[in-house]
């Protein structure tokens, strides 16, 4: 089937007649020599100034312009003057944490210090006489590092030591650490219960004291008898004092009837205290 050609006015467009209805013959006076350009299929080809994603073609390759979206742009290169700054950042980060490290070692009076015996017994009575608590503990690190952790003498000033600061708990553990003890490891023990509040600790040691086969003597029931007074036991009072006489046949003495006047003292019975000791004083 022969084909009809027709010039569109939109381009040059060849369309098969089967595919389209024939156009109407027009007048030789409608029909123009320069037809109307027609908006072109492909824009991509074309330069845009209005469409700023339009592309150009160079000889060297295809570039295009910059983007108006965000996710296309790039990051910039931090500037000299950024990197100045952390710099600086850095620097006075590490200048503070060299200043906070100043300040810790100030703080702590005995670092580098290298004790002898001596004054570690200067340190100790220092504390409990100042009662600083903090200062003793640190003074009990460094002697737990130094040759004399094992002295029973200065084991012996700690535990009167924190019993003067008022921690009893402190100074059990060294007490229980001690290898060795003396009579007057015993006797720090249960003064400072007596003296901090805590008597019935300080007569459970006692009979510790005891069942261990030690020997009390003279002083050791004037502290007992504290202990009694602080807890206010006045029948338990009269048992150690009657136990000293009978049983280790120590002789009483003036510091013995002060402490049996102190058990009923404390415990309000002062009558029985004036029938029992006063007149023996």
């Amino acid at each position: 089937m022969a084909s009809l050609i027709s010039l569109q006015g939109s381009g040059n467009s060849i369309i098969a007649s089967h595919l389209r209805p024939p156009i109407a013959p027009q007048p030789l006076a409608q029909l123009s020599l320069n037809p109307t350009p027609s908006k072109p299929l492909c824009t991509y080809a074309l330069p845009n100034t209005n469409n700023s994603k339009a592309y150009r073609r160079h000889s060297g390759g295809v570039s295009h312009r910059q983007s108006t979206n965000t996710q296309y742009k790039s990051h910039p290169e931090p500037s000299l003057q950024s990197q100045s700054n952390r710099k600086k950042s850095h620097s006075n980060e590490q200048k503070m944490n060299g200043d906070k490290l100043n300040d810790e070692n100030e703080s702590d009076p005995l670092r580098g210090v290298c004790a002898d015996y001596g004054v570690f017994c200067a340190l100790l009575d220092s504390c409990g006489d100042s009662k600083s608590l903090q200062v003793g503990k640190r003074v009990n690190e460094y002697l737990k590092r130094s040759p004399f952790r094992g002295d029973v003498e200065l084991n012996n000033k700690l535990i009167g030591m924190y019993g003067r600061c008022g921690s009893m708990r402190d100074a059990r553990r060294v007490f229980d650490r001690m290898s060795e003890r003396n009579m007057c490891s015993w006797h720090l023990m249960i003064n400072g219960y007596a003296v901090n509040g805590q008597g019935n600790y300080g007569l459970l040691l006692f009979e510790e004291m005891r069942k261990a086969g030690l020997q009390p003597n003279g002083k050791t029931f004037v502290l007992v008898l504290a202990a009694c007074a602080s807890v206010e036991v006045v029948e338990e009072g009269l048992m150690y004092f009657n136990l000293m006489k009978n049983e280790y046949g120590i002789v009483p003495g003036i510091e013995h009837y002060l402490g049996v006047i102190d058990v009923f003292g404390t415990s309000g019975h002062l009558n029985e205290a004036e029938e029992n000791c006063i007149d023996k004083v």
